[in-house]
């Protein structure tokens, strides 16, 4: 029986076939929230008095509804891998701090392998020998650049450097040669040194021993993104079109005229949203109707993956008129390479359109996401195996 891990919205969702699906939790993130919460409430007198609030000039009543307002972070996980034998790895982000995690499924409990601030791990990926973990982190330039870490060390190494951002990194073995596989993008900067959009992403990877860098895939017009390989050596990724920051700014006439047309309406919508804001505050109530109310659905963010911000408020407008929601494009291709075929771009062969995130278990069947849900394929076809949607990784931490 299959078993899964899958990361959306922040959570890790566990889903077993014929089994609603469950939502993970954290011994270490539930303690955090408990502590900030007691902080919270040792210092809630200083929220709830005006005279305290008085300096920064507002009317009176507004001190309250301003701090009942401000969003309140909760811890977030941002990476999840299986682990050696029946474990899961997961890395989160509590409060601002990062830290990676490892939990036993079988006896149930939480392992913490450390914790810093500072630290905020993405695309987490363990190895199946010796448990080394991979994963990327944001530099804080611009740029993203890979790192390891031992589970019996409580540092962690970084393997990559230069203007890039270097990220979805996959274990493989040759022999005794140990790699890793990863996409890689050039960051392109202003004559002031500001990052401004990316490059084309090619498929790289790495020698863990000598540390030399090789460029597999690569293609002008597409992007290559998040590596993956099977136990036969064949290459999958996604493939999608490239847009230069250029292509995205879309500063033509018809657009102008559009934005100028559209001008009335923007403006009349903010002050309607200004009035509701007030009504709210002072009457307690919004202007609009019960019908109006969002839904979870409409309370969906948007979401950026891989430098592009997916547009999940058009997904969601669509949906009654198609019977999937998909939150990418059709042109986000899963794609496969034979082994020893990945000299060349072209040669890849198309196994599934709009594909948000994929997997590959062991007997070779391909698991991917859509935004919508998770789906199968095999001989016999594509098969739904979740209703998950938003989902961004996939871990199978167990099969047939």
């Amino acid at each position: 029986m299959t078993k899964l891990a899958l990361l959306s919205g922040g959570k890790v969702y566990l889903v077993e076939e014929g089994r609603d699906p469950t939502t993970h939790e954290s011994r270490f993130a539930k303690e955090a929230e408990s502590r900030v919460e007691r902080t919270r409430s040792t210092n809630s007198w200083k929220d709830d008095t005006e005279a305290w609030n008085m300096g920064v000039g507002m009317m009176p009543g507004m001190a309250a509804f301003q701090n009942a307002g401000r969003p309140r972070m909760s811890p977030q996980f941002t990476g999840v891998t299986r682990g050696i034998g029946n474990t899961m790895c997961y890395s989160m982000n509590v409060f601002g701090a990062g830290g990676l995690f490892s939990f036993d499924l079988d006896k149930g409990v939480e392992t913490r392998l450390m914790h810093s601030n500072d630290f905020n791990p993405q695309g987490l990926v363990a190895n199946t020998w010796d448990g080394m973990l991979a994963f990327a982190v944001n530099s804080g330039d611009g740029t993203v650049h890979l790192k390891l870490k031992e589970l019996d060390r409580p540092r962690h190494r970084q393997i990559t450097d230069g203007d890039t951002c270097d990220e979805c990194p996959w274990w493989h073995r040759d022999g005794e040669l140990t790699y890793l596989y990863f996409h890689s993008t050039a960051v392109g900067r202003t004559q002031e040194g500001y990052p401004v959009g990316r490059g084309p992403g090619q498929i790289c990877r790495i020698a863990i021993e000598a540390g030399d860098v090789e460029h597999l895939v690569s293609d002008k017009a597409y992007d290559f993104l998040n590596p993956r390989l099977d136990d036969r050596g064949a290459l999958y990724a996604i493939r999608r079109p490239y847009k230069s920051p250029e292509m995205r700014s879309s500063n033509d006439l018809k657009t102008t005229v559009k934005d100028f047309i559209l001008l009335p309406y923007r403006f009349m919508r903010m002050l309607f949203y200004f009035a509701n804001f007030m009504s709210i505050m002072f009457v307690g109530k919004p202007l609009t109707s019960e019908h109006l109310a969002e839904t979870p659905e409409t309370q969906l963010q948007r979401r950026v993956l891989w430098g592009r911000v997916l547009e999940t408020q058009k997904a969601i407008h669509k949906k009654g008129q198609e019977k999937r929601m998909r939150l990418v494009p059709g042109d986000w291709e899963l794609v496969r390479f034979e082994s020893g075929a990945t000299s060349d771009a072209s040669t890849a062969k198309s196994i599934a359109k709009h594909v948000m995130a994929y997997a590959i278990t062991g007997d070779g069947e391909v698991l991917y996401s859509d935004g919508g849900g998770v789906y199968r394929i095999d001989e016999s076809g594509e098969t739904k195996v979740s209703d998950v949607n938003g989902v961004e990784q996939i871990a199978v931490l167990a099969g047939e």
